[in-house]
């Protein structure tokens, strides 16, 4: 099993920003002493999704990732 030293961590909650939504989750970011990070997210409630419509992953207005969904 490998261990690593966690240098740095963050984390944020998430709340709904629209009036009658239940959206909810955290996030979690690492940056470990070998010079990796781990980055991650989880959301609870989201809409309903479709096949086609894009996930974003933003940071003010830097788009880090984005996903689009596709049926499985």
């Amino acid at each position: 099993m490998r261990f690593r030293t966690v240098r740095q961590e963050f984390e944020a909650h998430f709340h709904s920003v629209q009036q009658g939504s239940e959206i909810h989750g955290k996030s979690e970011w690492k940056y470990n002493g070998d010079g990796t990070y781990r980055f991650k997210v989880a959301i609870r409630d989201i809409p309903i999704i479709s096949a086609g419509q894009v996930l974003q992953i933003r940071s003010e207005q830097d788009v880090l990732a984005e996903g689009k969904y596709e049926a499985e």
